[in-house]
């Protein structure tokens, strides 16, 4: 039906590679974009997302044209919202694709998109990509920081063997009074099991219950590790 249409404009070429990659067509999705592109069709924001969207774009070995393609919207003053450029940072954090996260950075910065939210993409970025010390620069030049934010830098640490200072981050959380949630104690949990602390992971543990959070299978999980 897409082949027969006479006029295929940028809506309906996203919707068929969203479609391609979520149904797990990441090849057939990032070949259409290319044909998109050959076409000459005016690429948005939205068209980006859906390339990358299920990480199939990425996948498939394209990451430099991405990059090529998002510095070109933005020369062309088609600017992403800070939802496509944090779902573009995720797809790029998971292949390690690092220069790509200096890139969003700036185009934050210059154009004032909403930071704080894309600034919690790229800490979560950095740190699958082993900068933890990129990852805490954002960390700290964050003003406002929310508990995805917290738990992002405690999770980042704990992936990069700092699981001293992830707990340190928790004490700083809890001894503040700041928003926390499952994941918050969870994370410190972790923490506690890749540095053997057993009690400090079972004081952490009581803390969740008392906080009211559920007792749930990937809480007994962590508690197990560490008490091997």
């Amino acid at each position: 039906m897409f082949d027969e249409m006479y006029v295929r404009d940028v809506v309906s070429w996203s919707l068929v590679i969203s479609s391609y990659v979520r149904n797990g067509k990441a090849k057939e999705g990032s070949e259409m974009f290319g044909d998109l592109v050959s076409e000459g069709v005016e690429i948005d924001s939205v068209a980006l997302l859906s390339a990358v969207e299920g990480r199939g774009y990425v996948q498939e070995g394209f990451s430099g044209k991405a990059l090529t393609f998002f510095v070109d919207m933005v020369g062309k003053e088609i600017l992403p919202d800070s939802y496509t450029l944090a779902s573009v940072l995720s797809a790029f954090g998971d292949i390690r694709f690092s220069e790509f996260g200096c890139q969003i950075y700036s185009h934050v910065i210059r154009t004032g998109i909403s930071m704080d939210f894309v600034k919690n993409s790229l800490i979560d970025m950095y740190s699958k990509c082993g900068l933890v010390d990129y990852a805490l620069m954002i960390f700290k030049d964050t003003q406002e920081k929310n508990v995805v934010t917290w738990n992002s830098m405690m999770c980042g640490l704990t992936q990069n063997g700092c699981s001293r200072e992830a707990i340190g981050l928790f004490d700083v959380i809890y001894s503040n009074f700041g928003e926390m949630d499952e994941v918050t104690f969870l994370a410190a949990i972790q923490a506690c099991s890749t540095i053997g602390w057993l009690e400090r992971g079972k004081w952490v543990h009581h803390k969740l219950i008392v906080f009211g959070s559920r007792h749930d299978i990937y809480i007994d999980t962590a508690l197990n590790r560490y008490a091997c």
